[in-house]
């Protein structure tokens, strides 16, 4: 459990660390210092757990701003990162409260295949029946450059640090089918990303029906907030229209699924969208 003192966030002394040494442990003990408590060697669940619980959406702002801005020496874009991590922790996956605007949604498909060099086409939607996702098939060229800006922003950040995420991200598949508990080491803004956004997401998550779902959410998150960390080598790695994961993170805040760009049976191609069950809200 946790608690902030009554008189808000006092200001204690907290030691800053360099980027490569961000750890739960440094952010709680950073968050501590700060007002809350944690249990002993608390991950990042646990951390973000407790944000979500017990601290509203601005002071969880404030918080993880001043811990990348001061208690973290020279990180990129720290105060965007930090924001954004705040968002993507507090998003109810694949739980609308109402009816999205479908004029909206087509917005968000259009920046993010803008952004991904792709001419804009219409949305289609389905909805309600999660067994309908499951024969999409993407377009491939459409995947290919998604995954060509995954690469880039992985070379941007740094190529050992990228590599120690991807191969980061399978240990934590692979622990969360056996069970068992991961316990991350700190790498740079990367490792940060992971081990939150991975946690959060599955934490929300846990309807097994709903797995590629979950997949795309964690990737296209982890994508979108290390795309803020690297985002100012993006346009001299040829990458000028800026980051194309945060519509897709927009359409995850509205409870909705964005599959991608799958042609339909006459060839033309559509971004699909999948609007799952209005989550009913109840009244007192």
């Amino acid at each position: 459990m946790s608690a902030i003192a009554e008189n808000g966030f006092p200001k204690r002394e907290y030691q800053s660390i360099s980027a490569s040494e961000i750890s739960s442990s440094e952010l709680s003990k950073f968050l501590t210092y700060n007002g809350l408590k944690f249990g002993d060697n608390p991950s990042y669940l646990d951390i973000f757990s407790t944000l979500r619980r017990f601290v509203k959406e601005e002071q969880q702002e404030d918080l993880l701003v001043r811990f990348y801005t001061k208690g973290v020496k020279d990180f990129p874009n720290a105060e965007k990162f930090a924001k954004e991590l705040v968002k993507i922790n507090n998003i109810d996956y694949f739980k609308p409260k109402e009816e999205p605007d479908h004029s909206f949604l087509q917005e968000l498909a259009n920046q993010h295949l803008a952004n991904l060099d792709l001419k804009e086409t219409r949305i289609k939607i389905i909805r309600d029946d999660w067994f309908l996702t499951e024969d999409v098939g993407v377009d491939a060229i459409c995947d290919a450059k998604f995954n060509a800006r995954c690469i880039a922003v992985q070379s941007a950040v740094g190529s050992e640090a990228a590599e120690d995420a991807w191969n980061t991200a399978w240990e934590r598949e692979r622990a969360q089918q056996d069970k068992a508990r991961y316990v991350p080491s700190p790498h740079a803004g990367w490792k940060t990303a992971l081990g939150v956004i991975w946690d959060v997401i599955l934490d929300k998550t846990q309807d097994r029906a709903i797995e590629e779902a979950v997949g795309n959410a964690v990737w296209e998150a982890i994508a979108d907030a290390a795309w803020i960390i690297a985002e100012d080598k993006m346009p001299e790695k040829g990458y000028v229209r800026g980051n194309p994961f945060l519509p897709l993170i927009t359409i995850y805040e509205v409870g909705c699924w964005p599959i991608g760009l799958v042609k339909n049976a006459d060839g033309q191609e559509e971004f699909v969208i999948f609007i799952p069950p209005i989550q009913k809200v109840a009244t007192s």
